[in-house]
């Protein structure tokens, strides 16, 4: 066992934005008796200790930092993870109540435990379970500052209860938890979701309307980034397939009577395909799709994200990009750095002028 209570009192002031002057007063001491802690020249007594637990809201162990070396919390953590993982239900509700006995404000254990819950309350249709799982997440918001895994932020608490209140029935609990933390429109989805379920389709249009619009944009980008990386390890095929099966998606967005932002993706999503097809004709039928497109666009330019075929918002998004803002110059460019799509390019020009 190797304790680092010096170590983690610094750790927990500074966390909270204490100097050792306010640390101090909170706990009626002089400030020497913190620095002192915190140098490890001397340890707080055992009432002390139980009162620095209850003001970093935190057990003794976490405090002593013995379960970060002595393994105990760590060994229950997996054993709630591997239950939660193979579904052993039982199993798993008594590692997380026997964890919960012994590490009561242990953020990890808290946390996951209430993921177990939450997945047996689901599962089972148990409000018990569900009811179980909210009570932790609510404590686990309070010890979030323990939190020292990044894939877990007060975002994800704050949606996992929402999603809770939802399981348990209360709808309008789940959206002011959803719209409270509404950061960047990324709850778009649940909220429009809830309201559907709850026949207001006046409220929830919008908010699915935006989900799309952001959705769609986010599709293009994972299309570029799937395609670059196939494409590195050789598999063009792949790409390509990929490719055109976002497309799909992004065409059948686009508004048959007005030009869109989504003709711009559109024509520099089929210029990709006509750089990974082997095959002539389909590379010429990939260039000339991405021309008609690129000139559809280049000729009226719109940025906006409402003008798309199901949309039924009131908000103004306005897209930018790094593709430039003719795509017909960034097709043409791309034509003079690869010899096949060049000559293709060349071939459509020469029947384009003809015509």
């Amino acid at each position: 066992m190797n304790l680092n209570l010096s170590e983690t009192i610094r750790r927990f002031r500074k966390e909270r934005g204490l100097t050792q002057e306010q640390l101090a007063e909170a706990l009626d001491i002089s400030v020497g008796a913190v620095s002192k802690w915190e140098l490890g020249s001397s340890a707080p007594d055992l009432r002390r200790l139980v009162d620095l637990a209850e003001f970093f809201e935190t057990s003794v162990d976490v405090l002593l930092g013995y379960e970060l070396h002595g393994g105990s919390a760590e060994k229950s953590l997996a054993e709630i993870k591997r239950c939660r993982t193979e579904k052993a239900r039982d199993e798993g509700k008594a590692a997380a109540e026997k964890a919960l006995r012994r590490y009561p404000n242990h953020f990890a254990i808290v946390y996951h435990s209430a993921s177990f819950f939450r997945m047996l309350g689901v599962e089972q249709h148990d409000c018990a379970f569900l009811r179980r799982a909210l009570e932790l997440y609510e404590r686990a918001l309070v010890l979030f500052p323990q939190n020292t895994d990044r894939e877990i932020s007060l975002f994800d608490l704050q949606i996992a209860i929402a999603q809770v209140y939802q399981a348990l029935g209360d709808s309008e609990a789940a959206l002011c938890r959803l719209k409270e933390c509404n950061f960047g429109r990324h709850n778009d989805v649940e909220i429009g979701l809830i309201l559907s379920f709850l026949h207001r389709p006046d409220e929830a249009l919008p908010y699915l309307s935006d989900a799309l619009a952001i959705q769609l944009t986010n599709l293009f980008e994972l299309g570029i980034g799937f395609g670059n990386a196939l494409h590195d390890q050789g598999k063009e095929a792949a790409a390509l397939e990929l490719l055109l099966w976002i497309l799909a998606f992004l065409e059948r967005a686009r508004h048959p009577d007005r030009v869109t932002y989504f003709d711009k993706l559109t024509a520099t999503l089929l210029l990709a395909c006509a750089q990974l097809s082997d095959d002539a004709e389909q590379r010429r039928d990939y260039l000339r799709r991405a021309i008609k497109d690129a000139a559809r666009f280049d000729a009226a330019p719109d940025y906006t994200l409402e003008n798309f075929r199901f949309y039924y918002g009131n908000q103004c998004h306005t897209a930018f990009d790094d593709i430039g803002q003719s795509v017909m110059e960034v097709i043409r460019a791309a034509a003079a750095q690869d010899a096949a799509l060049n000559t293709e390019w060349e071939r459509i020009k020469h029947e384009t002028d003809k015509t």
